[in-house]
């Protein structure tokens, strides 16, 4: 009934599925979730040689670390930019990289996840970002270099 990756199931389902049985369990955020930062910034990933070049990944995070970020329908900016451009580039998805998380964006997100056999709810999370391909970059241009990577 639950997708699971390395053994996690999504909260938020469960309790969906707990509710609509009859359960009487309302769905609210874990703590965990709610002291997630949303993205506000983004990260130089450096991921070594290619073509004997030196290359990177950039990636949404919050204040400008690797600190995990969650991002939704309705968020917009350069982090939503980055998650567009990695789903036109890795997984081929026909959207616009305008930095507007809204419906085309969701659906196309929710391609990869299942792609990538995870949860597919259109949410940018933790396993999200770590389970989906980004785009490989040169270090001396920021020029994609034609791969896709997992962190």
């Amino acid at each position: 009934m639950f997708k699971k990756r390395a053994g996690r199931t999504t909260t938020a389902l469960m309790l969906s599925a707990l509710a609509v049985a009859g359960a009487g369990i309302t769905a609210t955020a874990t703590p965990a979730a709610a002291a997630t930062p949303t993205c506000n910034s983004n990260f130089k990933w450096a991921h070594g040689n290619y073509n004997g070049r030196n290359t990177f990944l950039w990636l949404p995070a919050y204040d400008g670390y690797a600190t995990y970020c969650n991002m939704s329908p309705g968020a917009s900016g350069v982090e939503v930019r980055m998650l567009q451009d990695a789903l036109v580039k890795c997984y081929g998805r026909n959207i616009t990289v305008d930095g507007e998380y809204g419906p085309a964006t969701k659906a196309a997100l929710e391609y990869a996840q299942r792609a990538e056999d995870i949860d597919d709810d259109g949410y940018y999370g933790r396993d999200t970002r770590e389970s989906i391909k980004w785009p490989r970059r040169y270090s001396s241009n920021s020029a994609y270099t034609g791969t896709c990577i997992r962190i």
